[in-house]
């Protein structure tokens, strides 16, 4: 296995990330060396967002309906699972996957479900994939029913691939993200540090302001977030896999570039009401 993380460390170092996540052993080694990073990667970006009082309501909500682009095996799942363990009640979570290799990422999938259980044992998970090219045009269209109906939409750590594959197609596929979305819910951009990422992010950011009824929660586009992994290893992963040595180095910071819109509520009466600013400034650190 530790061959196989070097190469994926090897490759993620690049801008132009290409992996075949089909190999078994490819993911095997993504589940053990980044998934854990990736979890906390999402939990943080939460505990920003919900720093916003509307964001903190979707999210304590009995019911919620979540749509993951790019997510192959779905750790924003099992992120969201461990932030919604303190409500206090029986909750329901529903996450629809749509990935370019959701088929190869089943069994993986499989894992974060079973995850749930320990995660959140009062929660009922639910979960279903579908196959999407990001990068092509139109690509959102058969999606867009779950779209409507997903209070949150997360997108983390393919907008640095899919920005280099087909910008145009992206730009267009963002849009329509942007107007599908549901009066109330919210959209959640993540990546790490690439060069392109902050450039991506900043785009995006313009597109939502130029989108009638979309606001920013907060816009860390185009300043890197630094702070420190808690997750901490097991001893077998230190003494076999990620050992401190030979550049098997588990990681100790994580960086990442990240952006939170909110698609504004409707009165049909008066028009769009614009939500109050926030209550208290973000912090970098994990909640």
């Amino acid at each position: 296995m530790q061959p196989t993380v070097k190469e994926l460390r090897r490759r993620y170092r690049t801008n132009n990330v290409q992996i075949d996540y089909g190999q078994p052993q490819i993911q095997a080694a993504y589940l053990l060396a980044y998934y854990p990073y990736y979890v906390q990667q999402t939990h943080h970006n939460l505990s920003l967002a919900s720093q916003h009082h509307c964001v903190a309501h979707l999210l304590r909500r009995r019911n919620l309906q979540v749509t993951l682009l790019g997510s192959g095996p779905m750790p924003e799942a099992a992120a969201l699972g461990a932030y919604r363990q303190k409500l206090r009640f029986t909750s329901s979570l529903k996450a629809i996957s749509y990935d370019l290799n959701v088929h190869q990422w089943r069994s993986a999938c499989q894992v974060t479900a079973r995850l749930m259980a320990d995660l959140a044992p009062n929660m009922t998970y639910e979960y279903e994939g579908h196959p999407l090219n990001l990068a092509r045009l139109h690509a959102l269209f058969p999606a867009q029913q779950n779209i409507q109906n997903s209070q949150l939409i997360i997108i983390q750590n393919c907008l640095n691939e899919i920005y280099r594959a087909n910008l145009e197609a992206f730009k267009h596929n963002m849009q329509f993200l942007m107007n599908n979305m549901a009066p109330g819910s919210a959209l959640l951009l993540s990546d790490l540090d690439y060069n392109q990422t902050s450039r991506c992010l900043q785009l995006l950011k313009q597109l939502a302001d130029d989108t009638p009824g979309i606001a920013t929660v907060f816009d860390h586009g185009d300043r890197l977030l630094e702070y420190e992994n808690s997750f901490s290893l097991p001893f077998s992963m230190r003494r076999h896999l990620l050992t401190g040595k030979d550049g098997l180095i588990p990681k100790k910071w994580i960086r990442q570039f990240s952006l939170c819109l909110l698609k504004q509520s409707i009165n049909k009466g008066e028009g769009t009401i614009p939500f109050p600013p926030m209550e208290r400034p973000f912090s970098t650190q994990l909640l």
